[in-house]
């Protein structure tokens, strides 16, 4: 069970489904969550059928019918999943699996205000179940619900305390909401490597406030820095698009040489070497060459990746380019550049039915991306599907702050609905927003 809990921390969930069945073996009498879990692993693994036959094996059924549902969301049929749900919490309404799932359910349905209320449903019956808590917290910043989100991320990180990514996303919403205090829930910022990745949040929140500028003055001046280990290169990188921004190139140039003469061998240092080329406009192969060094030192650097990836493209490789999106994506699943990049090539090949495919895919994940919803909704327009799913799309970009080009979007799918009214509607929201939504 502990090597299962193992696995499940570093997200290898097949193993972990295989651990948990050699514990089951053995226990004679496993409690319901238990057993509960198993075929729930296996589901997250990928293996629907043996989550299925394992479902059948529990008692009461809707204990099964959680289960079918987590399957039928892995084969992309969210609403037949929320119908299933429906059922299992009619009668089991305080159940932190089902209520998450129908969240991710309504999440990928394109219903968001149920998705956010099953989200807190779950916190409500168990935060520690699940990612609940990060995933509300995401949407409600994606909103511009600051100080919402910014309490979605503490109840994670009350039941999931010190989790990277909760931390570093409390740090981001503290920015915006300065006046609620959370100091105990970032003591894990004590940590060195955690607190060098907090750093370009906080330059990017000053960047806002007074310019590049203060963005470089809050790194240099920060005394737990070294800009020449390998533990602060995320630091470093920032410094140096910083200064860059502000014309300073012989500074982050002697900065990144001063981090390659202390550790040579480091993949990121020589990463930040090929930023500056490539913001310096320096011959594509002089970029491929310091990327390529960093990728052998550093194969998941998701940086140089998308950079290599960006130089295939320019250069006409798109498979190439393709491949190396798809592994800057899987370095970094947060960053939603990749994604976006590579749908927009794949568009520009001719293919615009798989860059719909790989958009769906995206935004099952991160639905609240405004940037990739109105990319969707673009292709589908180009088609002539100005369909719900495409109105929906649109909807959901000007929800999630999609500013100018949501509005413009909108007023474009009413008009291809034949809603007249409701797009000239949507064009006089724009006017009050002081938006130029007028469609050609």
């Amino acid at each position: 069970i502990a090597l299962a809990d193992h696995y499940v921390a570093i997200e290898d969930y097949a193993a972990a489904a295989e651990a948990l069945g050699k514990a089951l073996e053995l226990d004679h009498d496993p409690p319901p969550q238990r057993l509960l879990a198993y075929p729930d692993l296996l589901a997250m693994a990928g293996e629907n059928e043996k989550a299925l036959e394992a479902a059948e094996q529990l008692e009461p059924e809707f204990y099964g019918d959680i289960v079918r549902a987590r399957v039928l969301l892995n084969e992309r049929k969210p609403r037949q999943a929320l119908d299933r749900l429906d059922v299992v919490l009619r009668q089991w309404p305080n159940n932190a699996a089902a209520r998450y799932y129908a969240a991710r359910a309504a999440e990928q349905a394109g219903d968001l205000d149920r998705a956010i209320e099953e989200y807190r449903q779950s916190i409500r019956a168990g935060a520690a179940f699940s990612d609940a808590g990060l995933r509300l917290a995401r949407l409600h910043e994606a909103e511009g619900a600051f100080e919402t989100a910014l309490f979605a991320a503490q109840r994670h990180l009350e039941a999931h305390p010190g989790d990277p990514e909760g931390v570093l996303l409390a740090v981001q919403l503290s920015q915006r909401a300065p006046h609620i205090p959370i100091p105990e829930l970032l003591a894990p910022l004590q940590r060195p490597a955690l607190w060098a990745r907090a750093v370009p949040i906080r330059a990017t929140a000053a960047a806002e406030r007074g310019g590049s500028g203060a963005a470089v003055a809050l790194v240099r001046s920060d005394p737990r820095l070294d800009l020449t280990h390998p533990r602060d290169a995320a630091a470093l990188r920032t410094l140096v698009i910083h200064l860059m921004n502000v014309a300073k190139q012989d500074e982050a140039q002697l900065a990144v040489e001063a981090a390659l003469a202390a550790h040579p061998d480091d993949g990121q240092f020589h990463a930040i070497h090929g930023l500056i080329l490539e913001r310096q406009g320096a011959a594509p192969q002089v970029q491929r060459e310091v990327f390529e060094r960093a990728l052998a030192l550093d194969p998941e650097h998701a940086p140089a990746l998308l950079a290599l990836a960006k130089l295939s493209a320019r250069s006409g490789d798109r498979e190439g380019a393709l491949a190396l999106y798809d592994r800057a994506a899987a370095a970094d699943p947060v960053d939603p550049g990749a994604p976006r990049a590579a749908a927009a090539l794949l568009a520009q090949s001719g293919r615009a039915d798989e860059a719909e495919q790989r958009l769906e895919e995206h935004l099952r994940e991160h639905a609240y991306d405004a940037k990739a919803a109105m990319q969707l909704a673009d292709l589908r327009l180009a088609r002539g599907a100005a369909s719900d799913a495409t109105l929906e799309l649109a909807k959901r970009a000007m929800r999630f702050r999609g500013g100018s080009e949501a509005h413009e979007l909108l007023v474009r799918v009413h008009r291809a609905r034949g809603e007249d009214e409701l797009a000239a509607k949507a064009l006089r929201e724009a006017d009050a927003r002081n938006f130029d939504a007028r469609a050609d």
